[in-house]
């Protein structure tokens, strides 16, 4: 299969442009404004609409509208977006509360927006790193975006040491490291919720 046709899932595509960006918020960011002005089309495995979300039809293979990215909320973690009804509307995709699992965008796009560099830079003889620190940083950049900046550095600490721990095998040791590069993704991360709320 080429790319041109090849879908991979939103998470994936996160992951891709999070190597590339380095920084979680940035990523998100990023990724969500392609979606929303529609430079990266989007479908949905699994869909489901209704008139509240206690009142749900399935749907499947269902393209994804713009406005969802900028009327719902986005799991990038999870590839799934969520969207309350708008009482009143007209149009399909604002009367009815969204629930969009599986969402998928294609790999060839993906590639365009964000393409990989062609060199890997020279390995300077050091060790491999021994945990996925950008994993873990994602996971705080979409933390952030679903609950927004906690009010102390220490809680970003304590996630990305939750986060190694569930899905790592274990924390890192170095706890000097977890707070460095915890305050450094605090740090980013509220200029990110700043831009956001226009600040």
């Amino acid at each position: 299969m080429s790319n041109e046709e090849q879908w991979i899932s939103l998470a994936s595509a996160y992951e891709h442009v999070l190597s590339i960006r380095r920084f979680p918020e940035r990523a998100h960011h990023e990724l969500l404004d392609k979606l929303r002005s529609n430079e990266l089309g989007a479908r949905a495995k699994s869909m489901r609409l209704g008139l509240s979300f206690s009142d749900m039809s399935e749907s499947v293979d269902r393209p994804m509208s713009s406005y969802l990215f900028q009327a719902g909320q986005t799991d990038f973690a999870n590839s799934s977006l969520t969207k309350p009804a708008a009482a009143g509307s007209r149009n399909l995709w604002t009367l009815h509360a969204v629930e969009a699992t599986q969402i998928e965008v294609l790999l060839q796009e993906v590639l365009n927006i964000w393409p990989k560099e062609p060199l890997k830079p020279a390995n300077k003889g050091g060790r491999p790193e021994e945990h996925n620190w950008p994993a873990a940083l994602a996971y705080c950049g979409w933390w952030v975006a679903r609950h927004g900046l906690p009010n102390k550095k220490a809680r970003l600490a304590e996630l990305i040491i939750e986060w190694f721990e569930k899905e790592d095998g274990g924390a890192p040791k170095d706890e000097k490291e977890i707070r460095t590069r915890a305050s450094r993704a605090y740090d980013e991360l509220a200029k990110w919720v700043n831009r956001e709320n226009g600040v």
